[in-house]
């Protein structure tokens, strides 16, 4: 109660501060110098990490005309893009929609010309809406990164910008993707003060690093963060990093404590779905409020959960941050949403959903509420800027698999402004989630919370007191915990992980090879690896899984969830079936693009879509098609046992035939019309 009538003290003064009340209080308010019209823009102007999936969402101040016309959207090299133009809220904002996704780690500037609001031509502060896009997640090397070198490009906060306050969380980013192996905390990651290490939360994805201190830091005092030794997966060593920062105090200097402020994250509508008409829309996007549409082949480039549910946002004193006014949301807050909807192909109903969707924050997530930088206007809602980090996960074990896995440094740009003595606050993000491990799916995530108007009765953050469980499935041979590989061990391949599928985040902080985590093979101590993917354990031994012999994986209650409940210990055994006679060859079971064995290349007749067929086959057996492969995707081969990696040898040379791997280029003979390699 203490706490909700400090958030309700600290709303009134915003409240009042915002209809331009008594000047010797806290202003959330820009001062008028030459007022514009522009009020919001997705990308923020020089925002870097941008999805190439992500529109450029504009927002005024009154109704405007505007047509795409008015809008010159160019890379780097002066190319256009093309894009759709839609007008939203009334006419106050647009939304630039590229028809195609845009290109990996480029530069991209966006333009007005001729916009006017009430007669007033517009643009954006400097001229021009300035971003760049993320690297590539796969394909040829080059495009998988931001540059040539390995090194951090960035860190938030940056201590310019944004300054670092006691609860800060440190997020930073790479130029090329990390590997996580080698990114230890007190080793390659480390966070000191005082010549000590300070106990923190690492957290590691594909280009970016999370350092969470579990306790907040004393302000004044000195931390220096440092990168050093961590590696590229290419084997390149990272440029050395330090950063050293002295966070501020965000506490009262009365009651010693914070303003907790409770917003509510509504859903579109209680009764409709995302995708029905009549839902609750963003002004900013146009499209329904807190839906998380993720767009794939794989789910028929339609499925949307609806999330919903309470947020717990600490604010920094406002006095002592009259301008830029820091904010934490703690980890562990929970997001629920609807099932999705899970097909084979992205065409054949599996028969069930994925069950109610979870979303949790895994890190205490910082941002910060600014003077609007694209209109010095009284009127001009204040900018918020979020980073956070969530796991999804999914009701239903089954459909788990799926899509649990952690989401990193997603970064929310949007308004907040106070309407009726309410802060409401709209945000734009880009959300990528990966589906069944195989294809990079996409989402623009209208997301919207709305602080209830009495502070003093708000919701009370709801204690978790539940134990994190492997829950209980249906499977092939009766039911069955939601492990890999459990009752079908006979699937399983040498070099495959085992997998272990919790009811809810683990804390990492609780997870220790050898004593809370085990595995035995044979019933002698298993050297291994472990990682946490969404609610996923994942456990890769060192040496790859061997045929008939018998492996235990062990929890025990000292692993808890992030609010500290012990999980309910696990001890399952399983053993790939034994191998009957010598050694066997590798095959290859699966090929992308292509077939899993070699072409009777006699009888190629590539001109005409005919790749032949399996060689061992017959001549009246059908003919494979020539496969279509996107731009820049990439090829994939899976045997049926680990492959050495130093055996797999690829020449650069125009020569065919040469190197344990190759890729040829195929073209027609135009004397014979016949296939050429090269």
């Amino acid at each position: 109660m203490k706490k909700n009538n400090i958030a309700l003290t600290a709303l009134t003064a915003l409240a009042v501060a915002g209809c331009g009340g008594d000047k010797d209080r806290v202003s959330f308010d820009t001062p008028t110098f030459n007022a514009r019209n522009l009020h919001y823009t997705y990308p923020l102007d020089d925002q870097n990490q941008v999805a190439p999936r992500a529109i450029v969402a504009l927002q005024f101040s009154h109704t405007v005309s505007a047509t795409a016309d008015n809008f010159v959207f160019q890379d780097a090299d002066g190319a256009d893009v093309a894009f759709t133009l839609e007008s939203v809220a009334d006419g106050r904002g647009v939304v630039l929609t590229p028809v195609d996704a845009l290109s990996p780690a480029t530069d991209y500037t966006v333009v007005m010309n001729g916009v006017t609001v009430l007669g007033e031509t517009t643009t954006f502060k400097d001229g021009e809406l300035n971003f760049t896009t993320r690297a590539a997640l796969e394909g040829p090397l080059d495009t998988q990164q931001t540059a040539a070198s390995f090194e951090v490009e960035s860190i938030f906060p940056d201590d310019d910008q944004f300054e670092s306050m006691d609860f800060s969380s440190f997020r930073l980013r790479t130029t090329k993707p990390i590997d996580a192996s080698t990114a230890v905390y007190g080793d390659t990651v480390s966070l000191m003060s005082n010549g000590e290490l300070v106990p923190a939360q690492l957290l590691v994805g594909r280009t970016a690093i999370t350092v969470d201190p579990l306790e907040d830091m004393t302000p004044g005092q000195t931390y220096e963060l440092g990168v050093n030794g961590v590696l590229s997966q290419s084997g390149e060593t990272i440029a050395g990093f330090t950063h050293s920062t002295v966070p501020q105090d965000t506490t009262s200097p009365t009651t010693g404590e914070r303003a907790v402020l409770v917003t509510n994250a509504p859903p579109a509508d209680d009764s409709l779905g995302c995708l029905d008409e009549g839902v609750i829309t963003s002004e900013l996007t146009g499209q329904p409020i807190n839906c998380v549409p993720v767009i794939g082949t794989l789910l028929q480039d339609k499925t949307v959960s609806k999330q919903s549910g309470d947020v717990y946002a600490e604010l920094a004193f406002t006095p002592n941050f009259p301008d830029v006014t820091p904010l934490r949301v703690k980890k562990g807050g929970i997001l629920t949403g609807d099932a999705l909807e899970v097909f084979i192909g992205g065409e054949v109903p599996v028969g069930f959903d994925s069950g109610e969707v979870t979303v949790q924050i895994i890190s205490d997530a910082t941002g910060y509420l600014f003077p609007n930088p694209n209109a010095e206007s009284d009127d001009a809602p204040k900018q918020l800027r979020l980073m956070m980090d969530v796991a999804t996960s999914t009701s239903d074990a089954r459909a788990n698999g799926a899509f649990t896995q952690n989401l990193m440094h997603l970064e929310l740009v949007g308004t907040g402004l106070i309407e009726d003595g309410q802060l409401n606050t709209d945000a734009i993000t880009v959300v990528e989630p990966r589906v069944l491990g195989v294809e990079n799916s996409y989402g623009v995530l209208s997301f919207r919370m709305e602080s209830y108007l009495d502070q003093e009765n708000a919701p009370v953050q709801p204690i978790d007191s539940v134990n994190p469980i492997v829950p209980v499935l249906n499977g092939d041979n009766g039911p069955e915990l939601s492990w890999q590989p459990g009752n079908v061990a006979d699937r399983m391949e040498p070099g495959e992980p085992i997998v272990i599928h919790f009811s809810e985040a683990l804390e990492p902080q609780s997870i220790n090879a050898g004593t809370s985590l085990m595995l035995s093979k044979g019933g002698v101590a298993e050297p291994f690896s472990w990682e946490l993917s969404g609610n996923a354990l994942v456990i890769t031994p060192d040496s790859p899984v061997e045929y008939g012999v018998e492996y235990v994986v062990t929890t025990t209650p000292e692993i808890t969830d992030l609010a500290g409940n012990p999980v309910i210990p696990v001890s399952d055994a399983f053993s790939l079936p034994e191998r009957i006679g010598g050694n066997a060859a590798p095959m290859v079971l699966t090929s992308y693009p292509g077939f899993p064995c070699a072409a009777d290349k006699e009888h190629w007749e590539i001109e005409a879509g005919n790749h032949g067929f399996c060689q061992g086959g017959s001549t009246d057996d059908d003919r494979n098609p020539v496969p279509h492969l996107p731009a820049d995707r990439a090829i994939r081969v899976n045997f049926s046992q680990d492959i050495a990696a130093e055996s797999v040898v690829f020449e650069n040379t125009d020569a065919c035939n040469v190197g344990s791997f190759r890729v040829e280029k195929v073209a027609l003979d135009p004397s014979t019309g016949r296939p050429l390699r090269y």
